[in-house]
């Protein structure tokens, strides 16, 4: 019996299979890259959201100590003129976690969406500084006329739901929003971090993330009265 050797031939890729691959690998690769991003922006506006929250707690308990009123910008004591001032995040820290030191901040002030405090993690105690505090208090003009207050008096507000009390902002130093065109110097910009939306904390201690945002959207108890 004779026995005849098959000589199989293996055929490989051609070059249009290949690319073709390749190319569906990158689309699924782009698209995984698309959904992960989305997911890492949605967790970091959750994780503002929360922060905000937890501030509201510290500024009413703060309110409860004085006079009803949300400390802003640089905070005194109405009762003692000769008393120290203090930033607003000084004047919350004691009432937002136990510190020895208020002046220290970990990621409560911190918004993960902003840039200059990406490489900051959340439980870095630090000196407080203004460029890692992502948010900005608002100011409705009822206490700001003495030297030593400068705040919202949430008694005196006539519209808490509308009147703002922190929101996201690029400053965040001494500053406060009292006015449309503090709003778009230093409020407006912060709408870049994620997607023209940003995230704001009312009186009231609703939050609400914000997308196109204008002053009136934001503070419609800040706009003035047409005659």
């Amino acid at each position: 019996m004779r026995y005849t050797k098959l000589k199989l031939k293996t055929r490989g890729f051609t070059l249009v299979e290949l690319l073709v691959v390749i190319a569906i690998i990158a689309a699924l690769a782009a698209l995984s890259f698309t959904v992960i991003g989305k997911m890492v922006a949605k967790s970091r506006t959750v994780t503002s959201v929360n922060n905000l929250k937890q501030l509201y707690i510290g500024a009413e308990s703060f309110a409860g100590d004085h006079h009803g009123i949300f400390p802003a910008t640089y905070w005194g004591d109405p009762d003692n003129n000769q008393a120290g001032k203090q930033l607003w995040w000084q004047a919350l820290s004691p009432y937002v976690y136990n510190s020895e030191d208020p002046r220290k901040l970990d990621g409560i002030f911190r918004d993960k969406a902003d840039p200059r405090v990406k490489s900051i993690s959340d439980d870095d105690l630090r000196w407080g500084r203004w460029k890692e505090v992502s948010y900005m208090p608002w100011v409705n003009g009822t206490v700001a006329n003495t030297s030593s207050v400068q705040g919202i008096s949430v008694s005196r507000t006539n519209d808490i739901a509308g009147q703002p009390y922190l929101s996201t902002a690029v400053n965040t130093g001494s500053m406060g929003i009292w006015s449309e065109s503090q709003y778009n110097k230093y409020v407006v910009p912060s709408a870049a971090w994620r997607d023209n939306t940003i995230v704001v904390m009312y009186c009231s201690g609703s939050v609400e993330v914000i997308k196109n945002p204008t002053f009136e959207k934001v503070a419609p108890a800040m706009v003035p009265d047409e005659d």
